[in-house]
This record gives structure tokens, C-alpha cells and sequence, in this order.
């Protein structure tokens, strides 16, 4: 079970646009929210403070999603604590959901949810309440 405190969010998106919005969102339900641009700014912020979730899209300019995961991956089986691991894309099949959770990826998230609902997963997985989690 997760503690009381919030999770704190990282959302590593290259899209202005979406990168606010599910940072507005997330931060209106009270959690603390940090954003990078890309995969290689993100793994920066995550080497420098604790977070609890990242939030990740796959192609970005600056460091691909898969490259991030792949980098906590390694710290994961180093022993080290990580945080739970969302690929947030726009296009996915599902030979390549299987292939982004095998290399460390907890779950796939698709663009066209609305921000309401990934406030609602993000609470869920706050809760302890997220299925396969």
C-alpha cells in the first residue's frame, strides 16, 4: 500500500500542449507534478529528486521514452528502488504493449483518455487500486 502523501509525478512529454494539460490536471488533484521535455531531461530530474510515477511518452526529440525506461530498468536491477513506469503514446499494438512492459514499462496509456481519466488512474494507482499493479 502507498503512503498518504501524494505521488509525486514526473511527465516526460515533448508536446507542450499535452505535457500542460496533464500536468494542470494532475496538479489540480493535489499532486506534485515535475515535467521534462524529453527522455534524457527526465532522467536527470529522476536522478535528482524522488518520484513515484513517470508518466512517459515514446517519441520525443530529446531521449525516446523507451530509452528512459530502459535507464530505470538498470537501476531497477541494480536493487534500487524505482518508480512505477506509464507510456503514455498515441499509437501502440499489442505485441508492442507486451514488448514496452517486458523492458519495464507497468502500464500503456493511450492519448485520446481524456485528462479526467488519467487523474482517475493515477488515483487508483495512489490507492493501491489499479489492476496489476
Amino acid at each position: 500500500m502507498l503512503n498518504a502523501q501524494k505521488l509525486r509525478i514526473l511527465i516526460a512529454e515533448d508536446n507542450d500542449e499535452i505535457r500542460e494539460i496533464l500536468a494542470h490536471a494532475l496538479r489540480q488533484e493535489g499532486f506534485p507534478v515535475i515535467t521534462a521535455k524529453g527522455g534524457n531531461e527526465g532522467f536527470s530530474i529522476l536522478s535528482g529528486q524522488g518520484v513515484d510515477l513517470v508518466i512517459t511518452d515514446l517519441r520525443m526529440k530529446d531521449g525516446t521514452g523507451v530509452e528512459l525506461i530502459r535507464r530505470i530498468r538498470r537501476i531497477r536491477m541494480s536493487g534500487e528502488q524505482t518508480p512505477r513506469v506509464v507510456v503514455y503514446t498515441g499509437m501502440c499494438d499489442p505485441n508492442g504493449e507486451s514488448y514496452l512492459k517486458a523492458l519495464g514499462a507497468d502500464e500503456v496509456w493511450y492519448k485520446d483518455s481524456s485528462p479526467r481519466e488519467i487523474v482517475g488512474r493515477v488515483d487508483q494507482i495512489q490507492r493501491g487500486t489499479r489492476p496489476g499493479l
